[in-house]
């Protein structure tokens, strides 16, 4: 370690000697990937302090029982050391975290994660093998870790502030947090707050699951539910749902995801759709899109499918969550994009009629319907913000 002196300023510099990860720090993390949370915690002192995040841990038992709290919360991390410097009383360790949600409905996040050890002293230790080994025994063990703090968390915010077209200035003077500290937060040089997240994800109209995305990247768990339609929460939605479902008969009326998978739908919709497919055939989820794209679906009945088709593709885009196309938007695009005849779809043409009809055709019969979507007005779930909605009603008389 080097100690210089720079513009009146003391500067110390410290080699860092690259080596392999060393086994007493695999086993600390094998401990929370597997959640035994055991003997591999052993490498933390009795009064051991770790800041995770904004965290501040003080010994031991509390790291490990808050980060038994914090993985059992509906998640399974695994965590890979990719890189291990060794700098005597410095440590630093780089790598992955790979984060599965139990619900497999919800995306896999890989976090990056960087972590810095520190201790005073150490003493050594037998390992059962007989060899000696190094390992912290001072009265404080600082582990500072930022999981997608620096790169990530900046990433995240940049890209939305240029989503929504707004300067670092733009988005100072629309939430009242100063431009620096703004600036600040997407260098990494300043942790974010839970209340600073909040009011840039409100301002930047960031959906409920990607604000779980820029929780997490800056240290915070997710607070954003993704619930499901039988617990007591969702009964308010479920029951509104319902009535309007039943409301729509004798015409068809669908519950549509994020993706526009098929959650719920009347007994007109069933009889509907099933009088030109076999619904009973397809997989479940259902896709609307993928029963209209389909050759084999609904598409051979639909009169002008390429305006229609077209028309789709629009709504897509104007009717994702966020106004964002996402990556399971863009998979689901590439999607359709594979049936014939997709790519070289146009754009929908003007016409004079105030919407753009859905006509299909059995036989001699013909039936015309153009739609209402309906949404949550405040949703404070995933599960309530990415729902709506899709009631059909006649254009046409006869329909």
């Amino acid at each position: 370690m080097t100690t210089l002196i720079h513009d009146e300023k003391e500067v110390t510099t410290r080699t860092m000697i690259k080596t392999e990860p060393p086994q007493w720090l695999l086993a600390f993390w094998k401990e929370i990937d597997d959640k035994t949370f055991g003997k591999g915690f052993d490498c933390f002192t009795e009064d051991a302090i770790c800041n995770l995040g904004v965290a501040d841990w003080h010994g031991r038992e509390q790291i490990r029982n808050n980060l038994r709290a914090f993985i059992d919360n509906g998640f399974t991390a695994l965590h890979e050391v990719v890189e291990y410097w060794d700098g005597g009383s410095l440590k630093v360790f780089r790598g992955t975290v790979t984060m599965t949600p139990d619900d497999k409905s919800k995306p896999v996040v890989k976090p990056v994660m960087t972590h810095f050890s520190t201790w005073m002293r150490k003493t050594l230790a037998r390992s059962v093998g007989g060899s000696e080994r190094s390992v912290p025994s001072s009265s404080e063990v600082a582990m500072q870790t930022q999981q997608h703090q620096h790169d990530e968390l900046g990433d995240l915010l940049r890209y939305w502030r240029h989503e929504r077209g707004k300067s670092q200035l733009d988005l100072s003077l629309d939430t009242g947090i100063s431009q620096r500290h703004l600036s600040f937060v997407e260098s990494g040089r300043s942790v974010p707050s839970k209340d600073l997240l909040f009011i840039v994800s409100e301002k930047l109209d960031i959906p409920l699951r990607e604000r779980n995305v820029l929780l997490l990247a800056s240290g915070y768990a997710p607070i954003y539910e993704e619930s499901s339609w039988e617990l007591p929460e969702m009964a308010a939605v479920t029951k509104a749902i319902d009535r309007v479902l039943v409301q729509q008969e004798p015409h068809p009326a669908l519950v549509l995801d994020r993706y526009w998978n098929v959650i719920k739908t009347n007994e007109a919709a069933l009889r509907f759709f099933g009088s030109f497919v076999d619904l009973e055939a397809r997989p479940k989820p259902r896709n609307l899109l993928d029963l209209m794209f389909d050759p084999a679906g609904l598409r051979p009945f639909v009169e002008n499918w390429e305006v229609v088709a077209a028309g789709l593709l629009q709504r897509i885009h104007r009717e994702c969550v966020g106004h964002v196309v996402d990556q399971k938007t863009t998979e689901l695009l590439k999607k359709l994009e594979k049936y014939p005849g997709v790519k070289t779809l146009s754009t929908v043409p003007r016409t004079h009629s105030p919407v753009v009809p859905i006509t299909f055709i059995k036989a001699s019969e013909r039936f015309s319907y153009f739609s209402f979507i309906t949404t949550v007005g405040v949703p404070q779930s995933i599960t309530a913000q990415e729902l709506r909605i899709e009631c059909m009603f006649p254009l046409e008389p006869e329909t």
